[in-house]
């Protein structure tokens, strides 16, 4: 029995023992995985199945990977577009059948025989994967692309496969055949920047889609595969013979007829030579704008063409559309001044940009004058004289400033600026004076004083200027050139009480995923000048709207501002701000290459600009934009701190005496020259002195560098109300520095001892 046993295993074959434990280890291998896949397959279908609202939503909404930058306003304006990317959809149902066939016939041949999966295509690419030993090409049909691209994104993993499965099933129960491949056709990459079959045809022919010809079909459906490096502009011989296989499969499917398939493969292939570049659209309201984002976006790295970024900025739409208004207004009331070019900026008190006009028309010049064109500022330039006088005790409030002619600057050249033409020479004017109606020589004086290279070193450290300035004494008068974005910056010091802001047009940048890349804020440099020389300097700009050459924006609210008309008029500006709003004016004559020409001998920052100005600033503060700055330093106690000091060697003010000696007697009484102020080193003798040098018979003419035209000021009251007994409060005209009578035109309060006060009137303002 036994023997008999033996002999049946001998005759077994050892080759069937083996094929029957390798079929046992094959089924368990297959149920494991089929268990395995089954257990992944059932929940990634089923939240499929619950994401069908999802998936339909996302089908229905085209893909953006472009760049977009908006506006600042409550409800955000996109103002630029850009991408490397080109999309034109279209109806796909219109275009030509061979069209569409060959899409099918190069990407998913049996595309209207299945339901969103192709079995065989499927199971020939696990093979392919096995056999190379690493995942290839094939088994991915329309519906499951579709899946990948608008989805479940383009992770590579057995996880991301099944769910492109289970989508490409949901798609098909959402969308007919013709809208699957109508949404495929408009969202498939062709290479070049080229989305969608119309940008591709554009691209690549330089027709419409419906123009094109059956090779010219098969060659764009052969660039899905490979976008990059099988497209005909990379691989010219390698796309004429993909495309020839897609005809073949074409014809083999019966799509088109033999003779078309002959006609169509012997056509030659002939490429659009001036493809077009990426999208870029810009809104020309805000066109210059929009240029100063993009040069900080790219100092910064971003690439916004292929990033998809959404930039959030600073910009008030409805204010940026009112001041390009209001610039194109100004150039067609003074067109017949030569008047031809203008640009406006406007800040916060945060150093936000609310509105950026670099020109009056984006479309024909892309210049922008606000961020590159380096103008002279001509008086408006005053301010930063005056401050940095006031800052060094060169100056105070209430000083009396030379208005002597001038016949050598500091270095011994001769020079012989003027004022504007009607304002006297000789004698002083009140600091408030002198700037109110914008006077040319006390500022000139003033800069001789304490040297030009303080002020260019104070307009770099202080006032935050970044142009190269000249250190001579025309600064005084703005011979440097600087942008209107400098000036703004430097006039962020006045209005901040002594901060200074660098403006900046950027809120934050975010990716196509609403994460925050960067956020921006304006760079503040705190008490960059002292709080009571911006009070000063605050009283002096409220002068010259009120009362001096600026008087055509005194009807906005607490206006305060400085105009500036350079030499030959070849720049008017005006510089102020109001209730927390920052404006800089520019008006000129530009020609087309860019150069700078004289405008009307009528044009001043103080008629044209000031204007323009103020229409801007009252525009704002319609719109609620302006809100109060910082609260002011108290005048009085600021007067009291910074009244100058009574020092035996300072050279007294014309028909005064020393305040501090107690045994002082009134004041001197002037003699018939009018009084002249010393030049702040020692005291200057009368001009018809023999020792002094006298000036040549007939000076050489000088234009005036500011040519604004002023009105007489206005009486200003007692600032300073000490009630201490030892002492008395008397009006003095600012001119003379005598008793102030009716007719004075600039007077102050100063405070002496009792018994030293000036007695007799003033005798130069008669009446």
């Amino acid at each position: 029995m036994a023997k008999r046993s033996q002999n049946a295993k001998k005759r077994r074959p050892r080759w069937v023992r083996v094929l029957k434990r390798t079929a046992i280890c094959l089924a368990t291998f297959i149920g494991v995985v089929i268990g395995a896949g089954l257990a992944a397959w059932i929940p990634v279908y089923r939240q499929a199945q619950q994401d069908a609202d999802d998936i339909a939503q996302k089908l229905s909404l085209p893909t953006n990977t472009e760049s977009v930058i908006y506006s600042g306003d409550a409800t955000p304006v996109p103002i630029f577009r850009t991408s490397s990317l080109r999309r034109t959809y279209v109806d796909v149902r219109r275009l030509p059948d061979y069209v569409r066939n060959a899409i099918v016939c190069a990407e998913d041949r049996r595309f209207y025989e299945h339901r969103g999966v192709d079995a065989m295509g499927l199971l020939r690419s696990v093979w392919l994967a096995v056999r190379e030993g690493h995942t290839s090409q094939g088994g991915s049909t329309i519906d499951m692309q579709l899946a990948k691209k608008l989805v479940n994104g383009e992770e590579r993993s057995f996880e991301r496969k099944l769910k492109d499965i289970a989508t490409a099933q949901q798609i098909e129960n959402l969308k007919t055949k013709d809208q699957i491949l109508d949404i495929y056709m408009n969202e498939v990459y062709f290479g070049e920047g080229a989305y969608g079959i119309e940008s591709a045809a554009e691209t690549y022919f330089g027709k419409h889609a419906d123009k094109l010809t059956i090779a010219e079909a098969a060659t764009l459906a052969r660039c899905i595969r490979h976008p990059t490096r099988g497209n005909p502009v990379h691989d010219k011989q390698g796309s004429i013979s993909r495309r020839n296989d897609v005809l073949q499969i074409m014809r083999d499917e019966g799509w088109i007829t033999d003779s078309q398939y002959e006609q169509a493969k012997s056509e030659k292939l002939k490429l659009n030579p001036k493809p077009p570049e990426g999208v870029r659209w810009i809104d020309p309201v805000a066109g210059y704008f929009v240029d100063h984002v993009v040069g900080i976006l790219h100092d910064d790295g971003f690439d916004l063409q292929t990033g998809g970024y959404k930039i959030y900025t600073t910009l008030n739409y409805r204010l940026q559309k009112a001041a390009v208004s209001a610039v194109n207004q100004t150039i067609r009331d003074y067109r017949g001044w030569r008047v031809n070019d203008g640009a406006f900026v406007m800040t916060d008190t945060d150093g936000r940009i609310l509105a950026e006009v670099g020109g009056p028309n984006y479309n024909k010049s892309k210049w922008n004058v606000i961020t590159s064109a380096r103008r002279q500022p001509g008086s408006a330039f005053k301010a930063i004289v005056y401050a940095t006088a006031l800052r060094d005790g060169i100056v105070h409030m209430g000083d009396s400033l030379s208005n002597a002619a001038i016949y050598h600057s500091s270095d011994g050249t001769p020079w012989t600026p003027h004022n504007n033409g009607r304002e006297r020479i000789g004698g002083t004017f009140s600091l408030t004076s002198a700037f109110a109606m914008s006077v040319n020589l006390p500022a000139i004086h003033t800069v001789q004083n304490m040297g030009p290279r303080v002020v260019v070193d104070s307009a770099r450290q202080v006032f935050g200027i970044t142009s190269k300035l000249p250190a001579v004494d025309s600064i005084a008068i703005g011979t440097g050139g600087v942008t209107p974005l400098e000036m703004d910056e430097a006039y962020s010091v006045f209005m901040l009480g002594g901060d200074r802001v660098h403006p900046c047009p950027i809120v934050r940048v975010e990716d196509s995923n609403k994460v925050v890349q960067k956020a921006y804020s304006p760079t503040v440099y705190r008490s960059v000048l002292d709080s009571g020389v911006c009070q000063d300097m605050d009283e002096l700009f409220e002068a010259v709207v009120q009362h001096g050459t600026g008087t055509a924006a005194s009807d906005v609210p607490d206006a305060r501002g400085k105009t500036g008309t350079t030499q030959e008029a070849k720049d008017a500006w005006f510089c102020g701000y109001s209730d927390g709003l920052l404006g800089i004016g520019w008006v000129g004559n530009t020609s087309k290459s860019g150069a700078s020409r004289s405008m009307s001998e009528a044009v001043f920052g103080g008629t044209v600009t000031a204007k323009m100005w103020r229409n801007i600033m009252l525009a704002a503060h319609s719109m609620n934009l302006g809100h109060a700055p910082a609260p002011k330093v108290d005048r009085v106690a600021v007067r009291t701190r910074r009244q100058k000091p009574p020092k035996d060697d300072v050279p007294l003010d014309p028909g005064m005496t020393d305040s501090g000696d107690p045994n002082a007697a009134t004041p001197k009484p002037p003699t018939d020259q009018k009084p002249t102020q010393n030049d702040g080193t020692q005291p200057r003798k009368d001009n018809n002195d023999p020792n002094l040098p006298q000036p040549p018979a007939n000076p050489p003419p000088t234009q005036p560098t500011d040519d604004d035209t002023p009105t007489k000021p206005e009486k200003q009251p007692s600032q300073d109300d000490d009630s201490d007994s030892k002492y008395v409060d008397v009006q003095i005209c600012a001119d003379t520095g005598m008793r102030a009578s009716a007719y004075c035109p600039e007077t102050v309060t100063r405070r002496y001892r009792k018994g030293t006060e000036p007695r007799k009137l003033c005798t130069l303002h008669t009446g």
